[in-house]
């Protein structure tokens, strides 16, 4: 059986993203947070993966999300998750950047990773000294966050500045994102819209989404179309799913942080319960498949390119 492969290049994966983002379908994008789980996502059929700031920060740091990974270590993320599938990746929103000078340094480095799309941030960071952090204001009941001020947003004549760089800076077709916090002041989110519209933003990445109206309304408000994350989805899933997505103009949802949460408690686990004294034997429940492990690895096509170049 053949068992060579061909990746996708940069340029190939941004404009099937386009193309999806032009359809009239909504894609399920599950985080990915490096080489082995953007590989697991192209096994199971993602089309897209995303990169999420709180996962660049535990991958590379092992620190909460309070901006401490630097650009470079996201870039270099960025580029052994693209290296190692040919999933889209869209970076949805690189903290460590700063101004618009900046943020088209960002856009050279991760559009040489590998990036589809980046994702401008609202949020000023680093954490501002003597506010509360996103962290604490996320830990709050759901019916309470809906009324919590985040991190300071940036200044909207700022941030459209960067979404304005990051057209400018960008040089083989890069996606970019506006990201906006929807709630809890929906109009204010629909100004932000507007301008991000009118600068050229290639779709919207919605944050803070609690009510199916609020969707609604920044649908009624554009035609770009829309990226959603955890909060949304379960919005729509109470209002008909994926085909209330498609009409209001989600073209991505985004499936939260269960795959590194997941493997934390995996490693967490076993790790535990070798401390215990449980021998490998004992654990192969835990265990993933010699069969998976060698699929995920790719070590048919390299026992084929060691059979064609080095005999």
């Amino acid at each position: 059986m053949a068992t060579a492969r061909r990746k996708m290049n940069a340029t190939e994966r941004r404009q099937r993203l386009r193309a999806l983002l032009a359809g009239d379908r909504c894609v399920y994008a599950p985080q990915v947070f490096d080489p082995i789980s953007s590989r697991i996502a192209e096994d199971l059929g993602f089309e897209v993966g995303v990169g999420a700031p709180p996962n660049f920060e535990l991958m590379v740091t092992g620190a909460p999300e309070y901006g401490l990974v630097t650009l470079t270590e996201i870039a270099e993320q960025t580029r052994r998750i693209c290296r190692a599938s040919s999933i889209g990746f869209i970076v949805a929103g690189a903290r460590a950047i700063g101004n618009a000078l900046n943020m088209m340094r960002a856009v050279e480095e991760l559009e040489s990773a590998g990036a589809s799309a980046l994702g401008i941030e609202y949020q000023r960071l680093p954490i501002v000294f003597g506010s509360p952090t996103f962290h604490s204001a996320m830990q709050k009941p759901l019916e309470v966050r809906r009324d919590v001020d985040y991190e300071p947003a940036v200044a909207m004549e700022e941030t459209v500045g960067k979404v304005k760089a990051a057209l400018a800076a960008r040089q083989d077709g890069l996606v970019i994102f506006g990201r906006v916090r929807v709630e809890p002041d929906v109009s204010e989110a629909i100004r932000l819209v507007k301008a991000y519209e009118e600068a050229g933003a290639e779709g919207l990445w919605l944050g803070q989404i609690f009510r199916h109206e609020s969707l609604e309304a920044i649908h009624s408000a554009t035609k770009l179309p829309l990226i959603i994350g955890g909060s949304a989805a379960d919005v729509a899933k109470e209002h008909g799913g994926e085909r209330y997505l498609v009409a209001n103009g989600v073209r991505i949802a985004s499936l939260g942080r269960v795959p590194l949460l997941a493997a934390m408690k995996a490693i967490y686990d076993a790790l535990k319960a070798q401390r215990d004294g449980k021998t490998e034997t004992e654990l192969a429940s835990l265990i993933a498949p010699r069969e998976l492990e060698s699929r995920i690895a790719w070590e048919a096509q390299y026992d084929e390119w060691i059979k064609k170049y080095l005999y």
